[in-house]
């Protein structure tokens, strides 16, 4: 430490992503000076992605309205309108014409803190999504993420898991997103609760069911775990680029 340095102190500042979630800030006082400099470090939560989204989700609002996410807009507003807190969909994937569909099980704590269901969100599921579909070669396009259980359960501070009964009485407003996709080649299910849900959904003729690991890293680091879930992208990517019936 520099000797004209007094010994460094910590204080905690909110993370401009992580809303509730605080990261460190260290501060050190020049002898003379009036004010401590921040030397803050990488936010432990998001890792430093927060300023990037923060200017992200500003273009993203403004797209919400274009045609190819106004249609599943109305359904999360109409489930706002009961009293859900539903995240939004990404314009930046397909929406409405999206050839596959990648259902997870219910919004998580990034989701919950960004107001966005989305592969940029910083955590490790999202990001661990977003690899699997580049390397099965998917273009944004032809893509959309949502949750069997499209409100959330998680806080910014707490994930939680759905219950079976939530899965299943959200099954109509699941049923209701897919059949507003009318070029949906395959569904892809992701992980055990969310294919719980495979049960109360009945898929147009011609689209394919797919189940595979949720790509939290739980899954995602173990090796036969990530093989499956990108074989399965694969799979969906191959249904995706067939020729229309």
């Amino acid at each position: 430490m520099n000797p004209t340095e007094t010994e460094p102190t910590w204080s905690f500042v909110e993370c401009p992503m992580c809303a509730g979630r605080r990261g460190p800030v260290q501060r050190t006082q020049q002898a003379g000076d009036r004010h401590p400099i921040e030397r803050p470090p990488v936010c432990p939560t998001c890792r430093g992605d927060g300023k990037i989204w923060q200017q992200a989700k500003g273009e993203r609002e403004i797209r919400l309205g274009e045609p190819h996410v106004a249609p599943l807009m109305d359904l999360v507003q109409d489930l706002r309108s009961h009293g859900y807190d539903v995240p939004n969909f990404d314009p930046y994937d397909g929406g409405v014409n999206a050839k596959v569909l990648f259902l997870s099980e219910t919004p998580g704590p990034m989701a919950v803190a960004s107001s966005y269901v989305s592969r940029d969100n910083p955590d490790p599921s999202a990001k661990n999504m977003g690899k699997a579909l580049d390397a099965a070669g998917f273009a944004r396009s032809d893509v959309v993420l949502w949750n069997v259980v499209p409100y959330c359960v998680s806080s910014v501070d707490k994930n939680r898991h759905a219950t079976g009964q939530q899965i299943r009485d959200a099954a109509v407003h699941t049923q209701a997103f897919i059949n507003r996709l009318p070029n949906l080649r395959a569904v892809v299910f992701c992980g055990r609760q969310a294919q719980r849900a495979m049960a109360h959904v009945r898929l147009p003729d011609g689209v394919q069911a797919l189940a595979t690991f949720h790509s939290g890293a739980q899954s995602f680091n173990r090796p036969h775990c990530r093989e499956h879930i990108i074989e399965t992208c694969n799979k969906a990517h191959a249904l995706a680029s067939s020729p229309s019936l």
